[in-house]
């Protein structure tokens, strides 16, 4: 059996550009598993801390931690929040497809579609972000296009499953 020793020096991890705020939730999780607002210095208003929570979590490769950051954020007029969850949008889409990124890319799309709908269009935010990261586009359109079903019943004339020369599917359009 042998016995591996390594030499007793500090490790030193460099994070730029991050509040303070943030990188100790991200410890405190990494320690406790735990993320609560009410744990930081509270500078910061929820939603943004959530928000930036997201942000690093999705930039570190944390899914759960970025569920968690998820939960609480609520979204009803365009702001900060809203801008630090689209920098985590092509982050989120370039994670594996495994059943965690995939309920995280579904929160993250209703939490920003449901209240903005094909409105957010008219900011050039998302309209980059619709130009740059494809699969987020479709998402969305997808998610609108089921939401708007439940909202208003069509007229169809060529019966319920068929759309334009695709068929609808388990709510996927083919």
């Amino acid at each position: 059996m042998k016995t591996l020793t390594l030499p007793k020096q500090p490790i030193t991890i460099v994070i730029e550009d991050e509040d303070p705020q943030v990188i100790e939730a991200l410890l405190r999780y990494v320690y406790t598993n735990d993320l609560d607002w009410n744990n930081s210095d509270r500078e910061l208003h929820p939603y943004h801390f959530y928000a930036l929570v997201f942000k690093m979590a999705i930039k570190f490769k944390i899914p759960r931690l970025a569920l968690l950051a998820l939960e609480p954020i609520e979204l009803s007029e365009i702001s900060r929040i809203d801008e630090e969850l689209q920098d985590a949008v092509p982050d989120l889409y370039a994670m594996p497809l495994d059943r965690e990124g995939r309920e995280l890319r579904e929160i993250l799309i209703k939490k920003t579609a449901k209240p903005w709908g094909v409105g957010m269009l008219n900011f050039p935010s998302y309209k980059e972000l619709i130009a740059t990261v494809p699969e987020f586009t479709l998402d969305t359109i997808a998610y609108l296009a089921k939401e708007s079903r439940r909202d208003t019943a069509l007229p169809i004339q060529s019966g319920p499953d068929h759309v334009g020369g695709g068929q609808v599917r388990d709510d996927v359009l083919t």
